[in-house]
């Protein structure tokens, strides 16, 4: 048994088996908004149920296995859209890009989780389709952490990493498994990643 994947196996199974009762708890809330027994509270479930199922899906694709499938636009984008709606950072897709390999989106999505945490404010980031990735552009104010994306860009070592940085060990993981290159700017208040 191959078990080189055995963590992305994990997280593939975990998140398959979590989306289940959270629509369960959004189907549950629709039925009593129905029924009339709405109010802030059930309001307030129904809100941290889609952020919930928002998550999984989204953590089921950046940390989950890639396999060999093809992931199409809608639905990637949906997903990316759904997991920051939330958050103070917006995504905006310049443009379609029709189906890319799964293990691409992924790599998108890692990048997406370390751009967040180089914009801690916010702000908007670009996503620009290219015939081998993406380019992602922000002009909102950076902080970044230059041994993390040292690390991305190079692959240099990474002394201390916990669960908040894991986003740049896998991004640079699975660069190197894809043999995808990628390039990393960040001054200030300009961001800009392409692979």
């Amino acid at each position: 048994m191959q078990t080189d994947n055995l963590p992305e196996l994990i997280c593939s199974r975990i998140c398959h088996d979590l989306i289940n009762p959270i629509g369960a708890i959004n189907n549950g809330v629709e039925l009593m908004t129905e029924l009339g027994g709405g109010g802030p509270e059930l309001e307030l479930i129904g809100q941290s149920a889609d952020t919930a199922r928002a998550k999984v899906e989204f953590f089921r694709i950046a940390f989950g296995a890639a396999g060999n499938g093809m992931l199409g636009y809608a639905q990637a984008r949906r997903v990316a859209l759904d997991m920051f709606a939330p958050t103070r950072l917006r995504l905006d897709f310049r443009a379609e890009w029709g189906e890319r390999r799964r293990a691409l989106v992924k790599l998108l999505y890692l990048l997406l989780l370390c751009c967040e945490k180089a914009l801690p404010r916010g702000g908007e980031l670009a996503c620009t389709p290219t015939d081998t990735g993406w380019v992602l552009e922000s002009n909102a104010k950076t902080a970044p952490d230059p041994e993390l994306w040292e690390h991305i860009r190079t692959g240099a070592a990474l002394d201390n990493i916990g669960s908040a940085q894991i986003q740049f060990w896998l991004a640079r993981k699975l660069a190197v498994e894809t043999r995808t290159e990628i390039s990393v700017q960040i001054d200030g208040s300009a961001l800009r990643i392409a692979f």
